[in-house]
């Protein structure tokens, strides 16, 4: 199956549109001091360094001093489409073409967001502007070929990777993509031979061996298959896809007792997915305690997943099940001791049990992994706050500021600590 991946990475290449601005201005200066092109320009700096929602609120800003053209609509699309606001990302967009119906970036960021949307056909003509205004852009090629496949035109779709992998012999993703295409054609040798050149180009690779996999099969190398599906599970060993392949490629072999360890593990991997997806589903709907209910089953089918046990320690906290949220996070920090998320909760756990040092411990090693992470950056403020340590709560909260200027909790909590 071709799987259209969008990361929002690839909207590096509009943000240098943003670039074109001359000034650039950093801190906390009061906004009626700055011209609109300057409050443009900060919002434009703090794009680059992926803080989406300080973005957003100096774009307002700029906004409500009198910017207004492409750059301004074009730098709200990427913030809001990495922020998953599509359709006020759609808005932006169209809102900067309006103004430069022709700039392949924002064709390219209208189009990428029909594509998040599933919207592939809309996609197309865009992304065939944009390539003729930008025809050595490989990003913009490949996605034209993502979006192509997607529609079902598979013979462009091809040509399209073929020039993206041509315009960047480094790429990995057009060739990978072509595999999958040719895979789906039936034609094996030529599946074989893209996914082996996926995997050469990114040894950690996985869903390049996983094609290998099926390539080979299909072409009745059962053995061959065994050995590049061995190396996509310890790869990925999440990855049931591999395991179900594998299963059937044992078979084949003869390989009775790794097929039968195979497809054990891709039993235990798909009752693990499916009370995941379960319990999104029912958290979808408002109905916390049966997603809790579904997401302490994926637990049980298999106690090394971290995912469950995260979303697990999420609903029992906002259950008020302080104790057991903290045994989850605890749990999902053992078997994993950098996931963020876990200790995140862990800290709330702390905070809420009364316990600000601990709390404070827990968020700080958060913000040493991610120092923009704004509910860490709060909550430490607030930590730090009734530990009496005013100075540490002002920085804190200051920063969570800085990250999203809009945080009206964080301003509250600021102005409530007394002056120096």
């Amino acid at each position: 199956m071709i799987k259209i991946g969008l990361p929002t990475v690839r909207l590096r290449l509009g943000i240098l549109l943003a670039t074109t601005l001359a000034v650039q201005v950093h801190g906390a200066t009061p906004t009626d001091e700055l011209s609109a092109e300057q409050l443009t320009s900060k919002a434009a700096a703090l794009l680059r360094q992926g803080r989406d929602h300080a973005a957003l609120y100096w774009l307002a800003e700029a906004e409500r001093h009198g910017a207004e053209g492409v750059v301004l609509h074009y730098n709200r699309g990427v913030a809001q489409q990495r922020l998953g606001q599509l359709e006020e990302a759609l808005e932006a967009f169209e809102r900067a073409r309006v103004a430069a119906p022709e700039a392949p970036q924002v064709l390219y960021g209208l189009a990428t967001t029909l594509q998040t949307a599933d919207r592939h056909v809309e996609a197309v003509p865009l992304l065939q502007a944009a390539a003729r205004a930008a025809p050595r852009h490989s990003e913009i090629i490949l996605g034209l070929g993502q979006a192509l496949a997607a529609s079902g035109r598979v013979k462009e779709a091809l040509d399209a990777f073929a020039l993206a992998s041509a315009l960047d012999f480094s790429a990995v993703e057009p060739v990978y993509q072509a595999g999958e295409l040719f895979l789906r054609q039936g034609d094996a040798a030529r599946a074989a031979l893209h996914f082996s050149r996926a995997a050469e180009l990114d040894a950690g690779h996985a869903e390049a061996r996983v094609g290998l996999g099926r390539a080979r099969l299909l072409s009745g190398d059962a053995v061959g298959a065994v050995t590049v599906l061995e190396a996509a599970v310890a790869l990925a060993p999440r990855n049931q896809q591999a395991y179900y392949l594998l299963s059937d490629a044992c078979t084949k072999t003869g390989l009775h007792e790794r097929r039968e360890q195979a497809m054990a593990a891709f039993r235990r991997l798909s009752e693990t997915a499916r009370h995941l997806r379960q319990g999104v589903l029912l958290e979808r709907q408002g109905k916390l305690e049966p997603a809790l209910q579904a997401w302490q089953r994926s637990v049980a089918a298999d106690s090394t997943n971290v995912k469950p046990l995260i979303l697990s320690g999420d609903a029992l906290l906002r259950l008020g099940e302080e104790v057991a949220a903290g045994t989850a996070f605890a749990a999902a920090l053992a078997l994993s001791p950098g996931a963020v998320r876990a200790r995140y909760g862990l800290g709330r756990v702390h905070f809420l049990a009364g316990r600000p040092e601990e709390a404070a411990a827990a968020f700080t090693r958060v913000l040493e992994q991610e120092p923009d992470h704004l509910d860490a950056n709060y909550h430490a403020g607030l930590a730090a706050t009734r530990l009496g340590r005013q100075d540490a709560a002002r920085r804190y909260l200051l920063r969570t500021l800085d990250v999203d200027p809009g945080h009206a909790q964080a301003r509250a909590a600021l102005a409530s600590i007394p002056a120096r």
